[in-house]
């Protein structure tokens, strides 16, 4: 009999977690959400991810994790990608590295003044409180 494969999950979280909250500022996207994802990955790929992350963040000389609100905003150590060529060099690398990876991606974004509206109607209160 073969054992069962041992998973392992990793989950993160973006936005507010009070989706009834004023946003003290709009987004030039004029995105507003919130977002729950992680990913899944069974134990005997492990060595193989931690690999491949060697590899990438030493060709990129990267020290510094990969915080996609900072990459795609070129933010802090990401300022470089503020740079149209290296960005343009760099956008592509890091699609191809993390679709090699061997994980299955999760994710969920809610748009958070639809949330709002459907909640409040239902239970009639701050959507804090349902």
């Amino acid at each position: 009999m073969t054992a069962p494969h041992e998973y392992h999950l990793f989950i993160d979280d973006t936005g507010s977690r009070d989706p009834d909250h004023e946003l003290p500022q709009l987004r030039k996207g004029g995105m507003d959400c919130f977002g729950l994802g992680g990913f899944l990955i069974k134990q005997e790929d492990i060595g193989e991810l931690q690999a491949k992350h060697s590899t990438f963040f030493a060709e990129h000389g990267i020290d510094y994790p990969l915080h996609s609100h900072k990459i795609r905003g070129g933010r802090g150590d990401f300022g470089w990608l503020r740079n149209p060529e290296k960005a343009r060099l760099f956008f592509p690398e890091l699609d191809a590295f993390i679709l090699s990876l061997p994980v299955m991606g999760i994710a969920a974004v809610i748009d958070r003044p639809g949330y709002v509206l459907r909640y409040r109607a239902i239970s009639g209160t701050s959507v804090a409180h349902v």
